[in-house]
């Protein structure tokens, strides 16, 4: 699995956003709650624009992929990761 460039490829960035996302699940509500002194409801509640905008990305690049890109292209792995990135930084445009 590893001996194929492509597909070690592809896990490496998975892992890398996964530990990007899992940081952000993790440590936004922890500040919206120490520094900025707001509730813990208020704190997931804050979080739920990161997470949809994310849902409907990930979708919608699957549903991109599939139908117009070639799994056997390299450029399969770039563009899912600008979507990926653009996904992430959609809700940290705007300050709350």
């Amino acid at each position: 699995m590893f001996t194929i460039r492509s597909v070690a490829l592809v896990l490496a960035q998975t892992f890398l956003v996964g530990i990007v996302y899992y940081a952000n699940l993790y440590y936004l509500p922890v500040f919206f709650q120490v520094l900025q002194n707001r509730s813990i409801i208020m704190s997931g509640a804050l979080l739920l624009p990161l997470i949809i905008t994310q849902t409907f990305t990930a979708t919608g690049a699957g549903i991109v992929l599939a139908k117009y890109i070639s799994s056997r292209n390299f450029l399969t792995i770039e563009l899912e990761s600008i979507i990926q990135l653009s996904g992430q930084a959609l809700p940290c445009g705007h300050s709350v």
